[in-house]
């Protein structure tokens, strides 16, 4: 079986980077030898998460670490890459998995999806299962965005069309699907070879929905497979921020995204909705910053 490479960039995600490098670590010694080279990226962050990671795999196993530390936030998309353009291209290359650093890989998942590639030429991408901490599952199926679902999601009634894809997937049925979630995101090497890197153009979010869309385009199939079994506490990184500041890099990407895939008409009018965008996230904004200050009041 093909050797993959791993990448997980790193943000301010305390505790939880070493947790999913440990659960590497902690794999049986079949599967640590389906690894060929862990890159943990940290992407300038503020806390010590980095150094505390580094700590706790030191020496531990025999997996293969690199850590590269970026001198400023480059986003999903650009501290990904950073590691990939490290890692060969072409047929005989390792795949590559993009993993979140609030992961936890179980026993088999390596296996899982590694055996999607070997079975299914014509497949490109694997997403496994995401649980969440309490075993629950985590929905990371959706359809290609369409224009509609854009302006409902600027207009914050995002929540009944995030609810209406997520759920709308049998997760117990393996099957090509149009997108999986970029928390735990199988590359083939030959998709890389013919699309290249992520599109740096998308800071964070739309990066994995928009690989997803460029390897179609190329001929190659996403799967999902319920199989493999990953761990995912979701948005550790993203929920830091204030819901203005969320909203700001979401825009940017959901725009670019729709340049890049949308009639121009659609991507134009969507800008015409901006103002109603920023005049709706103020309540959001105010209500997050009230919390923030309760919180720090409380542990004072």
């Amino acid at each position: 079986m093909a050797k993959i490479d791993i990448v997980i960039v790193n943000w301010n995600t305390g505790a939880l980077l070493a947790k999913c490098m440990q659960s590497l670590a902690q794999l049986p010694a079949e599967e640590q030898g389906l690894i060929g080279v862990v890159y943990v990226v940290d992407n300038a962050s503020r806390d010590d998460s980095f150094a505390q990671a580094q700590a706790a795999v030191a020496g531990e196993s025999a997996v293969h670490w690199q850590f590269i530390a970026s001198e400023k936030n480059l986003g999903f998309s650009g501290g990904n890459n950073l590691a990939i353009q490290n890692i060969p291209v072409g047929s005989q290359a390792p795949h590559v998995l993009l993993l979140n650093p609030d992961t936890e890989v179980r026993p088999g998942a390596l296996r899982a999806v590694l055996q999607v590639l070997e079975d299914k030429a014509e497949v490109g991408i694997v997403g496994p299962k995401l649980v969440n901490p309490d075993g629950s599952l985590q929905p990371s199926v959706r359809p290609f965005p369409r224009f509609s679902d854009f302006v409902a999601y600027m207009l914050k009634a995002g929540r009944l069309v995030q609810s209406r894809q997520e759920n709308a997937h049998d997760y117990t049925q393996a099957g090509v699907v149009d997108q999986v979630m970029g928390a735990a995101f199988l590359i083939r090497n030959t998709v890389r070879e013919q699309i290249g890197e992520l599109d740096d153009g998308f800071f964070t979010l739309f990066e994995e929905v928009d690989y997803c869309k460029r390897a179609k385009e190329a001929g190659f199939a996403t799967y999902f497979t319920p199989t493999g079994l990953v761990i995912h506490v979701n948005a550790t990184s993203f929920i830091q921020l204030l819901a203005y500041q969320r909203t700001c890099p979401w825009i940017q990407s959901a725009l670019h995204y729709a340049d890049k895939h949308l009639p121009p008409w659609q991507a134009t009018f969507l800008r015409l909705l901006l103002p109603f965008t920023f005049i709706l996230t103020i309540p959001a904004t105010l209500k997050h910053m009230a919390l923030k200050r309760r919180n720090k009041e409380r542990v004072a």
